[in-house]
């Protein structure tokens, strides 16, 4: 399957003991388990420092383990943010969730050089 950009998708199969590093945002789906043992995983999510966050990098939160970016890991009790942090764990998690690219530091200057070329090609068979 073609998908753009010279990119082409491609099946991947895995063996026990396989390990697979993707972003969330990988088109992927499962398949039906046809045998005897169960299919298990593991998922570990990484991360990065979160600048605004004031409970930022204190061990018993536990950040990275819970899908409640509001929410202490281990006594499940609501995190206080002051407003005048300006943090909004949702609004955070939700435009990293969107954006995965802007937490690569390294892939910001790629990005911003494809979207300029996208553009100029645009422009160019527009004026066609």
């Amino acid at each position: 399957m073609h998908l753009g950009h010279g990119l082409k998708s491609h099946q991947f199969y895995s063996d026990e003991g396989d390990v697979v590093i993707a972003l969330h945002s990988l088109p992927h789906c499962s398949t039906p388990n046809l045998g005897d043992v169960p299919r298990q995983n593991i998922y570990f999510r990484v991360r990065r420092f979160r600048e605004g966050n004031p409970h930022e990098g204190k061990r018993y939160i536990g950040h990275g383990v819970s899908d409640h970016p509001d929410v202490a890991y281990f006594n499940r009790k609501p995190l206080q943010f002051p407003p005048s942090s300006n943090y909004n764990p949702f609004k955070t998690s939700l435009e990293k969730l969107c954006d995965h690219w802007s937490e690569w530091d390294g892939m910001q200057e790629f990005i911003k050089q494809e979207k300029e070329m996208e553009e100029a090609e645009k422009n160019m068979k527009s004026k066609l």
